[in-house]
């Protein structure tokens, strides 16, 4: 069933981006469809019909869900955009297919309301704020109306087409006015039950749990690898991660129809080497940072400040401001109980300019001792990146030239 779903997912994603010749006369249906077992019909319904597709992730705990759906839905504004658009409701908790097709779109809370544009990719959106006052619906509703259009050269700057499974499709260019259309969540709710660790013993804790044990010689090598996941482009991808000891390290990410992109460390100097196969759309890059936080740690800040402790749905964080030796400030996200990285926000360089990020650790998996993370989500701009490892082994033979600049 597993492969199944995967498989629809990915043919339905893709036909998201294939710009289909002639519109099929029909209606946009009245209702909501329910569950990943109607999403392909979805999908088959706004290529028929040429109008965007809502797709709506929620619990029934979700007390956020329940806002949308008793004050926002209600409302004539979004009642009306959404009687325009065919739309989907999908809980992952209710069956493995939900919640496959959860992963697939990288859903890391809740309410996660997607609209994607006719032939365009996913726009992640809500009316709930960190700062400031909430969206009203009539606010919401013209937001969603702004994102389903996608935009052209009048509005905006857009890629070439490029290449998707055998069909053409236009990129939207990664701009920043885009990463204020995508989700907010309600601000952090501080909580001051208990007196606070120090930054150095938060970091303690976590580095023993995640590898500590590398400095001490038991370790020499490290070799993980997995599949990569763009959803609304690719589904096709996959990574591979080489390191040592001595903290020479190698990454490479391959992302279908997109590019590839390797990043090392020969013990001296870091090097990117790029291959994109479509123009103006670049390929995240994911780093031995993303894939492996270890013992290193505390080392890769200058500055430091525990802020102090959040409450993140049924969990209690310690959230840490933290300002690498180069570049600007992140945020890290730690479980008061585990002591586990939850999530990490920082600010990628892009082409562009700076990107927004945030990447998100989880199915963390005991691997000869070491506690590792296995699924990951990157939001990176208005791209999300989803990281499923697949196999983590130790002390594997690593031949020193991979970690050498390739020659041109």
């Amino acid at each position: 069933m597993k492969n199944l779903v995967r498989f629809t997912v990915i043919v339905s994603l893709l036909v998201v981006c294939i710009s289909a010749s002639a519109a099929t006369a029909g209606r946009v249906p009245d209702g909501w469809l329910n569950g990943a077992a109607s999403f392909e019909r979805a999908m088959k319904l706004q290529n028929e019909l040429k109008v965007p597709l809502v797709v709506y992730f929620y619990v029934d705990w979700c007390p956020y869900c329940h806002a949308l759906e008793q004050e926002y839905f209600p409302s004539t504004a979004v009642r009306e955009y959404l009687s325009s658009v065919v739309k989907i409701k999908i809980n992952p908790e209710l069956t493995p297919a939900d919640e496959e097709l959860g992963r697939a779109f990288g859903i890391r809370g809740y309410p996660s309301f997607f609209v994607i544009p006719a032939g365009s990719f996913p726009v992640k959106l809500s009316p709930f704020r960190r700062e400031g006052r909430d969206l009203t619906p009539p606010e919401f509703a013209q937001r969603c109306r702004d994102v389903s259009t996608p935009r052209t050269a009048a509005t905006t700057e857009t890629a070439k087409p490029a290449e998707v499974a055998g069909a053409k499709a236009e990129v939207p260019a990664v701009r920043s006015d885009m990463a204020a259309m995508m989700s907010e969540v309600a601000p952090p709710k501080f909580v001051s039950n208990a007196p606070l660790p120090t930054v150095d013993e938060v970091f303690k804790r976590f580095s023993r749990l995640t590898g500590e044990t590398l400095a001490a010689g038991r370790v020499t090598t490290r070799v993980i690898k997995g599949r990569v996941s763009l959803p609304g482009v690719s589904f096709g991808g996959h990574f591979e991660f080489y390191s040592t000891a001595s903290g020479k390290s190698l990454t490479v990410t391959s992302v279908d129809s997109v590019g590839t992109i390797r990043q090392g460390f020969d013990g001296k100097s870091i090097w990117t080497v790029a291959e994109n196969k479509t123009q103006g759309m670049e390929v995240p890059l994911l780093t031995e940072a993303d894939v492996f936080r270890d013992i290193t740690l505390s080392n890769l800040y200058s500055r430091t400040k525990l802020v102090g402790k959040v409450q993140e749905g049924d969990r209690e964080v310690y959230l840490v401001e933290a300002t690498p030796r180069t570049g600007p400030p992140e945020r890290l996200y730690f479980d008061v109980q585990n002591g586990l990285l939850l999530h990490r926000d920082l600010t990628r360089t892009g082409k562009r300019g700076p990107v927004e990020s945030e990447v998100y650790f989880s199915n963390w998996r005991n691997v000869d001792g070491f506690l590792l993370p296995c699924s990951l989500t990157h939001l990176i701009g208005n791209l999300t990146l989803v990281v499923s490892v697949d196999e983590i082994k130790h002390n594997v033979a690593i031949d020193d030239a991979v970690f050498q600049r390739p020659s041109q």
